[in-house]
């Protein structure tokens, strides 16, 4: 699956890694969706780079007391930068563009396994990864050591 984005971006595969989708109890009218997302990517040279996404979710009746369904589901992009002359360049698009290009893949699998499981379609609402993504950056980086450059 090779397709081009744009004059630099080639994706050259989209695979689901994992897809776990645990029913527990049947459909309420006031069920609960709880969900959320994790992002790593790998940069195997200047032009190769590989990024994952995963969402966790859980269903639970309105009361919050009957858990009714519980997913894992994983998708990996495979990228290939045609005109990339650093390290860099593949960084900044892992962090900023391929988050964008997956979770049509992660929303699409859950309301179909939804479906199959006998429940109503779930339908994650539009997200915005890249926001989402920077403020847990901002977050994990607020919580490191910071070098003392006192002198």
């Amino acid at each position: 699956m090779k397709k081009n984005l744009t004059r630099d971006v080639i994706i050259t595969e989209v695979f689901q890694k994992k897809c776990l989708f645990e029913r527990m109890s049947s459909s309420e009218d006031d069920t609960k969706i709880n969900y959320s997302y994790s992002y790593g990517v790998v940069i195997n040279d200047k032009n190769h780079g590989a990024a994952e996404l995963i969402l966790f979710a859980d269903g639970v009746s309105g009361e919050g007391k009957k858990p009714l369904f519980q997913c894992e589901i994983s998708f990996i992009g495979m990228f290939y930068l045609e005109k990339s002359k650093s390290k860099k360049m593949m960084q900044d698009f892992l962090d900023s563009e391929a988050p964008a290009i997956l979770l049509p893949y992660i929303r699409e699998s859950l309301s179909t396994l939804s479906i199959k499981a006998g429940l109503p379609p779930i339908l994650l609402p539009p997200t915005d990864l890249n926001e989402m993504l920077s403020v847990q950056d901002w977050e994990r980086e607020s919580t490191e050591p910071q070098e003392n450059n006192e002198q």
